[in-house]
């Protein structure tokens, strides 16, 4: 009886130690899943903040159209106005300054345009980078028409699910 005795407590004895083997492996398979799991998500989640932005960032620059056309008519103004003029004057150094500043904000706004569209085709599919490629293809930008534009925001709008960036990332 004690060799029986000791066999069932070795026995037992391994058991335990292979249950708790076994219970560690499965736990730390277990972590490692939620952790891989809540990793994509929060990549995801991030991709999907970002794409936001980027909305907003294209709308603003979108609702910055009409700043545009203001000044390149306020340009052509100031052009003829110095055009006309056959003496210079002190107005013309001045008409000469604002002509100056009103370029520089012209390509202000269009830098932010083109980065703003850039970031797009980073943050955003094939569909929406479609209409990116059409509305860069205008000239000058801000002659944008709206339809293309609600396109664009369309496009970009449809690519915000978190669970069709979740399940191109597994």
């Amino acid at each position: 009886m004690p060799i029986n005795q000791n066999l069932v407590s070795v026995t037992t004895i391994l058991l335990a130690c292979l249950g708790a083997i076994g219970g560690t492996i499965l736990s730390n398979n277990f972590e490692k899943q939620n952790w891989n799991n809540e990793s994509a998500y929060q990549e995801s989640k991030a991709l999907v903040d970002k794409r936001i932005e980027m909305i907003e960032r294209t709308i603003s620059i979108y609702n910055k159209c009409y700043e545009a056309i203001l000044l390149e008519e306020d340009f052509a103004r100031m052009t003829l106005t110095l055009d006309s003029n056959m003496y210079a004057s002190k107005d013309d150094v001045t008409i000469n300054n604002q002509i100056i500043e009103n370029r520089l904000k012209i390509n202000d706004l269009r830098m932010e345009f083109s980065v703003t569209m850039s970031l797009n085709s980073i943050f955003f599919g094939d569909t929406t980078k479609y209409y990116i490629t059409n509305i860069m293809n205008l000239n000058p930008w801000w002659e944008i028409n709206e339809d293309l534009m609600n396109d664009l925001i369309n496009s970009m709008y449809s690519e915000l699910s978190i669970d069709e960036i979740v399940c191109s990332n597994n």
